[in-house]
């Protein structure tokens, strides 16, 4: 029939219904490799035989190594130029990228078909790969190394983006549709749960409805000309498609250009207590016990959090790229203004310097985005070929032969474009490798006198957070400890007052100015 009872770890977790016949279906697709879990067998209801569980693990590996292959032969034991001549040809961007790409895949275990035909198309196409790796990776699938956080690309978006490839002739004919694409790959899929009921926004089917307002004259036109990196904020969206519709005949006509949609805030009442007296914290009584939808807030009305939700939401119904970010106890969110190319923040109580990425949309929870939105935003400014190009370079020094080769590699990714922030980490992660009795000449070798200028000035004194993603140790009735220091916002709890949490810093060496944590008691954060 149309269901499937699944057993995981000998434990049975109930009968879950597929939307249509299981017998329509090509192929199941199995997932949990990137939790350690490992799928041994499928088998289905009067059937003696368990089903055959194909993995493309082997398909992978031998190409991989062979393009690895390819690449050490055009960077090892050869002159900078030369190197950076490889990674500006065409040949030597795909090698160069479809091996870091393959290589994150296989490092969580995921493996895909190199021999489908679309996921083949993506592979050998210049233009995409750069986007895809230049693009700050998929919505919260960072890696922290030595405290900085790299973006990468998950199983899940690769799968998404060979789709839209598959379904949309137009992504490999039209350039804004591919960036359009890959964006949509890149960002989450939201499950909306609205007092009565939970719905699961599907990327693929909110892709063809904004491009469908986009041809409709609905959607700005700017959208066709933003980076993935911006556009990344302007085509996901957790709001029902109604939502979405309401907005686009709700908005103010006043306010209906790019740059002051922002103010369709106006429409929100903000209200602590809604007509009957019930407090906002009670959430569902507030709402009358209805799906908090932007029609429904603006009904009532709502805080912070619920003003800038709608305003974020009613932003991207029109194609301007939008967030909610974070202050002390507040809520306010920031919106690309694409006439004057740049950011700005409205519902603000304090200063850029005091306001913080919201749940990791662009990087950890203690990220400035005082600093990172410019930064990006001049880095994916007309989708920037220097920043393309250094990034390659970058990637190109793991093939290098030694730690001194490898700090040149950095060395001219960085003369390319200064403002690569992840070749500036590798800088500093490469030169600590060096033996210190060798390091200093190794520097004056091999850096450029701008670099060692730089590196010898004294550093601004500045507060970073070093337990992040550190091993922890903690009480057995903690929820979830990882999440005590994992840059997120979600955080951990116990009902034990008394219970207690080790972090072990490993080899830290860093000057300690204070030690403080985030406590939340009764739904009001306390810096300890």
């Amino acid at each position: 029939d149309d269901s499937y009872m699944l057993y995981v770890n000998e434990v049975y977790w109930g009968i879950h219904k597929y939307t249509a016949p299981l017998k329509s279906a090509k192929f199941v697709m199995l997932y949990g490799a990137e939790l350690n879990f490992v799928w041994k067998e499928i088998r289905w209801p009067n059937s003696r035989k368990p089903s055959q569980i194909y993995s493309h693990k082997d398909d992978m590996k031998g190409p991989v190594e062979k393009l690895q292959s390819q690449i050490r032969e055009k960077v090892e034991n050869k002159p900078i130029e030369e190197i950076k001549d490889y990674a500006s040809s065409t040949e030597g961007s795909i090698a160069i990228l479809k091996e870091e790409l393959l290589e994150q895949l296989l490092q969580k275990e995921n493996y895909v078909d190199l021999k489908d035909k679309d996921m083949a198309w993506i592979l050998r196409n210049r233009e995409a790969l750069e986007i895809l790796l230049t693009s700050e990776g998929k919505y919260k699938v960072r890696e922290t190394i030595n405290h900085v956080s790299y973006p990468r690309i998950n199983i899940q978006a690769i799968q998404t983006l060979a789709r839209f490839v598959h379904d949309d002739p137009s992504v490999k004919t039209d350039p804004a549709m591919l960036r359009w694409a890959i964006a949509m790959s890149l960002t989450p899929r939201y499950v909306i749960a609205r007092a009565d009921r939970v719905l699961r926004v599907d990327n693929v089917d909110m892709y063809y409805r904004k491009k469908k307002w986009l041809k409709e004259g609905i959607y700005f036109p700017q959208a066709t000309k933003l980076s993935s990196w911006h556009l990344k904020t302007t085509l996901s969206q957790a709001n029902y498609p109604s939502e979405i519709e309401w907005a686009h005949k709700a908005c103010m006509e006043e306010f209906k250009t790019p740059v002051t949609m922002h103010k369709n805030t106006q429409l929100v009442k903000y209200a602590k207590y809604n007509p009957d007296g019930i407090i906002v914290t009670n959430h569902r009584e507030y709402y009358y016990n209805k799906p908090s939808t932007m029609q429904q807030v603006a009904k009532v009305g709502a805080v912070c959090g619920g003003c800038c939700n709608f305003g974020q939401a009613m932003c991207r119904a029109f194609g301007v790229p939008a967030f909610c970010v974070g202050q002390p106890g507040h809520c306010a969110y920031v919106f690309y203004n694409s006439e004057e190319d740049i950011w700005k923040g409205t519902w603000f109580n304090f200063g850029w310097n005091e306001t913080y990425s919201r749940r990791g949309w662009y990087a950890d929870r203690d990220h400035l985005i005082a600093e990172y939105l410019p930064l990006m935003n001049e880095l994916q400014g007309k989708y920037n070929k220097e920043y393309r190009l250094s990034e390659k370079v970058r990637l190109a020094k793991k093939f290098a032969e030694s730690d001194e080769a490898a700090l040149g590699i950095v060395n001219e990714a960085l003369l390319i474009e200064p403002r690569n922030v992840y070749a500036w980490a590798n800088l500093r992660d490469i030169s600590c490798k060096i033996p210190q009795s060798k390091r200093k000449r190794a520097v004056q070798n091999v850096l450029s006198p701008n670099l060692q200028r730089i590196l010898k000035s004294k550093p601004a004194q500045r507060a970073m957070d070093v337990a992040m993603g550190k091993p922890i140790d903690a009480d057995s009735d903690w929820y979830k400890p990882e999440r005590i220091n994992d840059g997120d916002d979600d955080g951990s709890r116990s009902d034990d007052d008394r219970s207690s949490f080790k972090i072990d810093l490993e080899d830290v060496y860093y000057k300690f100015t204070e030690v403080k944590f985030q406590w939340w008691h009764r739904c009001t954060p306390d810096t300890i």
